[in-house]
């Protein structure tokens, strides 16, 4: 089955991946960053990570729900159809009871 990638799973791994290189660089010693950026880039990327990761979660349960009510919807109308038919079993072997019994 193919999966769609939506835009919420992108985001996500891109923030990530701003994270990782911004790790990288940091601790190499390549970015020189004043105080508040030094924490502000990693507590946004994670925020933004969070985010979309929330995004893609309400998605997915929404996806979820739509799939269970159309299983609840097929159900319904199976048992429906299954009540017709063994109302029409009955009614042939009755039926044929009295053809053998006569």
């Amino acid at each position: 089955m193919e999966q769609k990638i939506s835009i919420w799973q992108v985001v996500f791994y891109l923030s990530l991946l701003v994270i990782t290189i911004w790790v990288i660089l940091k601790s190499v010693g390549i970015i020189q960053t004043p105080f508040w950026l030094e924490y502000g880039v990693p507590i946004a990327g994670f925020v933004i990570t969070f985010l979309a990761f929330y995004q893609n979660l309400i998605e997915k349960m929404n996806q979820f729900a739509i799939n269970l009510v159309s299983l609840n919807y097929k159900v319904d109308n199976l048992d429906k159809d299954l009540s017709s038919k063994i109302g029409n079993i009955d009614k042939d072997v009755s039926f044929l009871k009295k053809k053998i019994s006569a």
